[in-house]
């Protein structure tokens, strides 16, 4: 079975450091699979979570808490917002009253087991949502272990994906790494292209996504599988500078028209690829 986590992060003022001593303050224990090979805490994994903040509140109608992502265990701040909700609802996301009972009114840092995206739509989304066409509808769908969906924009007078030379060397290095690697256009059953996108996601283990050219599908879907707590692979041949929350990511560097550059890129890849899997549950590849 998937295990997904995410952070829980209560502090008094967001505008001083978060003290040391409250760092997994009431954690009964750290789950295995977020630490390294060394068992030390794998800082890189944690602060890729989704991550809920709040401030200290006791009994606060209007308090408000936030879920979005930090940049790192010292800058913990969300470095973007996914969403707000109202703070109250925190404790709906914790299993047992030793989590819930005062849990706004102490600076703390939990890891928490569970997906907060889906339980927040629990909380908030009016049942009649399903029949909404302006939002994404991800489907309840089983996560196929060994897909990878690929998110890149399709170069013209290609007849088929494998004639992309950037294409194909991703699409090597998903293979040898063990994996199935998957464009929405290589799907062909009947149906909305959005809603197989948003399921090529969700049934995904791993999402690549080329960044090149700044196509604003692509960054739309990796908004989507960063959302979604997917792991997220970024590559670009571009050799400007990107957008401020983009920035902050690490990005695999690679350019079209260099061969040697390509099979660099297919060895960056699956070396990402390995770090995923390494870091995960065992048993979950």
């Amino acid at each position: 079975m998937n295990q997904q986590f995410y952070n829980l992060i209560i502090r008094a003022d967001e505008q001083s450091p978060f003290p040391v001593e409250r760092i997994f303050d009431g954690q009964v224990e750290i789950d295995e699979s977020l630490k390294n090979s060394n068992g030390e805490i794998d800082w890189n994994y944690i602060v890729s979570l989704p991550t809920i903040t709040t401030r200290e509140f006791i009994n606060v109608k209007n308090a408000m808490a936030q879920i979005g992502y930090i940049s790192s265990k010292y800058d913990n701040k969300l470095r973007f917002v996914v969403t707000t909700f109202p703070a109250d609802l925190i404790v709906n996301f914790c299993d047992g009253p030793e989590l819930s009972f005062g849990l706004g009114g102490r600076t703390r840092w939990k890891i928490l087991k569970g997906d907060p995206y889906r339980k927040l739509g629990e909380l908030n989304t009016p049942k009649s949502s399903a029949d909404r066409t302006d939002i994404p509808q991800f489907s309840d769908m089983k996560i196929n272990q060994s897909q990878i969906a690929l998110m890149m924009p399709f170069r013209e007078g290609l007849p088929t994906p494998m004639k992309d030379p950037v294409y194909e060397h991703i699409h090597g290095a998903a293979v040898d790494q063990g994996f199935e690697c998957r464009r929405v256009d290589e799907i062909c059953t009947p149906g909305s292209i959005l809603q197989d996108i948003y399921d090529l996601i969700e049934s995904s283990a791993i999402i690549i996504a080329d960044l090149t050219g700044a196509n604003p599908n692509v960054y739309y879907e990796v908004g989507l599988a960063h959302a979604r707590g997917k792991d997220v692979i970024l590559i670009s041949s571009d050799r400007g500078s990107y957008p401020f929350d983009i920035s902050m990511q690490r990005i695999i560097r690679y350019y079209s028209d260099d061969e040697g550059s390509l099979k660099n890129l297919s060895e960056n890849i699956s070396k990402s690829i390995v770090s995923i899997r390494e870091r995960k549950v065992p048993g979950k590849f």
